[in-house]
């Protein structure tokens, strides 16, 4: 990237930026994550084009093997190898070693290095990523690669602190102040532990892209970027004793905003506030002119579904903090489009500048400039200076450095395109973005960060700075009697001793309760048998699901829902058991037991809807609104859904813990 070069001095000094503080909160001690293995999709969600092969090498060995419940690597023979090459074929893969000899084939196989504290060398052999892209990586941990339709998808093993190293120098400037990077750490740590399980239905937990957290191996580590994350090891953001969803954003322009006004959800720590001390490069804030039809065309780009004739007026509506919160099209027939919250942004904004978009942007139409003559002397300026035909004059060209020019009051901020200065002279009216920012402006700015530091602030000040109500947490390898995987700090712990011992939910084994595996529709229905107090032995297999065989611990359990219609099979016979649930097949079923069981469910009608509502199936719907309102669901990374993904078997503790508590007696 870059160097960035400052274009603004900081407005507030450092007295006045620390009466924004709350009282200084204490370092919590008692917080232990589920895992410290966390399972990053390294090509997950295209982020590297298709990936038909990759051959790993590792000094120190590699073996082929499997990962336990406790993502703990246990080879299948002791067998070495220094260099494996993997190949897709369909939904198959093979493995070769270094001679060229196949020693695997299957849909999918395990590797990880014998010696833990050595990089594997991660290669893809056939990339043709241009100069500007890697093709070679550098990752500690081990892998699990499946095949389909011919290419490979690659899950990462990483220790936390490992993966953290790699997320770092890519999430900020390595030449950034100290309590910047530790800051950036802190959050990534956090973000990462929240989301644990997030993608669980892809058999991994965060993303290696800006979908989560970019991650690329440890070949652009430096040693500061190691150094914050080894000074602040263990450290998280809790809020009421459970970690935050640590979002945070390059640069939030003037102010940060409410996660209710971004994502439609209210989240207590994730509040706006101004922030006037943000130090940003000259290309972060642009402006770009365009004329109605340029707009629409735009607008028709960033949506298929944009369908106004033409655009007459642009109503925007901001936020108290001066945030985008809406924007509506007017057409001359008087038809109208609003986008709001986020989508003002990922829709309107994004796309008028090739990289830098925000939540923070304004629109004006250009009246004052309507039929002024064209300046002479501002073509005969930018003509002594060298700079680009009229064509290219966007703010955004790096080497006009435009928005320089406008602010010095060198160039009317109108002469952006060269059909909005032809309508100049003819009265037609144009439109001018102006963005401040990047990013969706919610928790922590990076370059904010960056600016604070600069002004004396300590990471854990920066933190409070950003969000609100939080504690910073040190880990704690302590344990309660029983499950060894489920701490006292953890965010499930109160619903898992509760489901525990109300009989709900039982451990995998003993002393493990395996928190963030996945829960399968045989599990799920076993907890609501249990839940009503049926017996096992009254409820023997009828045969009216033939993959639902005698002697199954979830038999009885699936026979009594499916005769008292709280379950109803996939509609070919089977129940399918051993798959995963979905969060709305398990809302359904909760929502038909409730039925069953008489429970009157309470509605708080006005909880906002889930933002996805509408991708959930039309047969799930009622019972997902049902549930939310009741106060037994909640949504998952600022108000969303997600019906599709299979639910962890901590989120299930928690769903059936609140469930059980508000509508089940004593």
């Amino acid at each position: 990237m870059k160097q960035i070069k400052h274009v603004c001095a900081i407005l507030l000094a450092l007295t006045l930026l620390l009466g924004a503080f709350p009282a200084q909160t204490p370092i919590a001690s008692a917080f232990s994550p589920p895992h410290t293995v966390i399972r990053v999709g390294i090509n997950a969600y295209r982020s590297w084009p298709l990936t038909p092969s990759v051959r790993l090498t590792n000094e120190g060995g590699l073996r082929l093997g499997t990962y336990n419940a406790q993502r703990e690597f246990v080879p299948d023979t002791n067998t070495v190898h220094t260099s494996l090459t993997l190949t897709g074929s369909g939904s198959s893969l093979t493995v070769q070693n270094a001679g060229g000899t196949t020693i695997h084939a299957g849909s999918a196989v395990t590797i990880a290095p014998v010696n833990p504290q050595v990089t594997t060398t991660y290669t893809l052999p056939n990339a043709n990523f241009g100069d500007r892209v890697r093709s070679t990586f550098h990752f500690f941990g081990g892998f699990r690669f499946t095949a389909s339709s011919g290419n490979l998808t690659a899950v990462n093993y990483v220790e936390l602190e490992d993966y953290l190293k790699g997320v770092i120098p890519y999430e900020v400037f390595p030449s950034w102040p100290m309590e910047t990077l530790k800051a950036q750490a802190v959050t990534a740590r956090t973000y990462a532990v929240a989301n644990f399980g997030r993608f669980g239905a892809h058999g991994f937990d965060v993303t290696n892209t800006v979908a989560s957290q970019v991650y690329k191996g440890m070949h652009g580590a430096t040693e500061r970027t190691n150094q914050a994350v080894r000074e602040t090891a263990g450290q998280f953001v809790l809020h009421n004793g459970r970690p935050i969803d640590a979002v945070y954003h390059a640069a939030h322009g003037g102010a940060t905003e409410d996660a209710a006004n971004v994502w439609g959800f209210h989240i207590p720590y994730l509040q706006g506030l101004r922030a006037p001390h943000e130090q940003l490069p000259s290309d972060i804030r642009w402006s770009r002119t365009l004329t109605p039809a340029e707009f629409r065309a735009h607008m028709q780009a960033r949506d298929s579904n944009f369908r106004l004739p033409d655009i007459a007026d642009i109503h925007p509506v901001y936020t108290p903090l001066g945030n985008m919160l809406s924007v509506t099209f007017v057409a001359s027939n008087g038809e109208t489009m609003t986008y709001h919250r986020e989508a003002t942004r990922t829709r309107v904004n994004a796309g008028l500048h090739p990289i830098f978009n925000s939540q923070r942007f304004t629109i004006e139409g250009n009246a004052v400039s309507r039929g002024a003559p064209i300046d002479l002397a501002h073509m005969e300026l930018i003509s002594e200076n060298h700079t680009a035909e009229w064509e290219a004059l966007y703010p955004y060209c790096g080497g006009t450095e435009l928005i320089e020019l406008v602010e010095e009051d060198l160039l009317p901020r109108h002469l952006a395109s060269r059909s909005a200065m032809d309508t100049l002279t003819s009265g037609e009216p144009t439109f001018t973005v102006t963005n401040f920012g990047f990013g969706h402006n919610v928790g922590m700015s990076q370059y904010g960060a960056m600016s604070l530091a600069q002004l004396g602030y300590t990471y854990g000040e920066i933190i409070r700075f950003y969000y609100r109500d939080v504690e910073i947490t040190n880990y704690t390898s302590s344990t309660p009697a029983g499950f060894r995987d489920v701490a006292p700090g953890a965010w499930y712990f109160d619903a898992v001793q509760y489901v525990h011992q109300n009989g709900l939910m039982r451990g995998t084994s003993d002393t493990m309760f395996s928190p963030l595996d996945t829960t399968t529709r045989g599990m799920f229905v076993t907890i609501l048998g249990r839940m009503a107090g049926i017996s096992a032995q009254e409820w023997p297999a009828s045969g009216v699901y033939r993959d639902v065989a005698p002697g199954r611990f979830y038999t009885p359990y699936v026979e009594w829902a499916s005769q008292n219609g709280i379950v109803k099979g996939m509609g070919d016979g089977t129940f399918r058991p051993g798959q995963p649930i979905t969060r709305q097949e398990m809302a359904v079923m909760l929502h038909r037991y409730a039925d069953w069981a008489g429970i009157t469910l309470r509605r708080d009608s006005t909880l906002p809807a889930f933002l996805d509502i509408g991708t959930v199936a039309t047969w799930a719907r009622e019972a997902v609104s049902a549930l939310q309102q009741a106060g037994v669901v909640q949504g998952i990374g600022g108000g969303r859904f997600e019906p599709l993904r299979s639910s962890d078997r901590a989120s299930v503790a928690t769903m059936m813990s609140n469930f059980h508590r508000q509508y089940v007696p004593a």
